[in-house]
C-alpha cells in the first residue's frame, strides 16, 4: 500500500461494517438494537467507492454469527 493514497470520497456507511461479500460488490454490517438487531446489506463498487443503500435483515438474537457467500 506504499503507493496509495487515502482520499476522502464522501462515501459513508452509517453503521459497524462487518463483512464484504466474496466479489466485494456487497457490504453487510450490524446495527443493534434491543431485542435483537439488524444486518444492514448494502451495494458497494469498488473502483468509486460508491455505496448503493439497500435492506436489511433483522436477527433475533445477538449470539447468532453470519457468514457471506457466493452461489456457484
Amino acid at each position: 500500500m506504499s503507493g496509495k493514497k487515502f482520499v476522502d470520497s464522501s462515501n459513508y456507511i452509517p453503521y459497524e461494517v462487518t463483512q464484504f461479500s466474496p466479489d466485494g460488490t456487497l457490504v453487510y454490517g450490524v446495527e443493534y438494537g434491543n431485542p435483537g438487531y439488524q444486518i444492514p446489506i448494502d451495494g458497494f463498487n469498488v473502483a468509486t467507492s460508491e455505496v448503493t443503500p439497500g435492506g436489511s435483515i433483522g436477527v433475533p438474537s445477538t449470539a447468532d454469527p453470519f457468514y457471506t457467500a457466493e452461489r456457484q
